[in-house]
């Protein structure tokens, strides 16, 4: 996998595990990548990409006491797409991005 960098909002408040044994500190958070597209000469907004991110280490503490719902970052990540099955039988896509280091977006 390489690494990408991805603009993203936070979605969902951070989901924090703490450091156990050998086990660094985890937070888990639904992020969105807006995505747009020309349409007639003008840029128009599409729906977003929904990740699920993991961050760990300092980056977990990092993200869940110093940001929240809705803050933008610029995120280095990996991303890992999987396909599973609900319920009912039907098949669906996620995607997950492995958090390496992010910042505060400035725009």
């Amino acid at each position: 996998m390489a690494v990408e960098m991805f603009r993203v909002r936070i979605g969902s408040e951070p989901r924090y595990l703490p450091a156990t044994g050998d086990k660094k500190a985890v937070a888990y958070a639904r992020v969105a990548e807006p995505q747009s597209k020309q349409v007639d000469g003008q840029w128009v907004e599409q729906d977003p990409v929904w990740m699920d991110a993991a961050v760990r280490g300092g980056w977990a503490d990092k993200l869940t006491t110093e940001y929240q719902n809705g803050d933008a970052l610029i995120v280095f990540g990996e991303t890992e797409r999987h396909v599973k099955e609900n319920a009912e039988g039907k098949e669906f896509r996620t995607l997950k991005l492995h958090v390496k280091g992010f910042g505060p977006d400035p725009l």
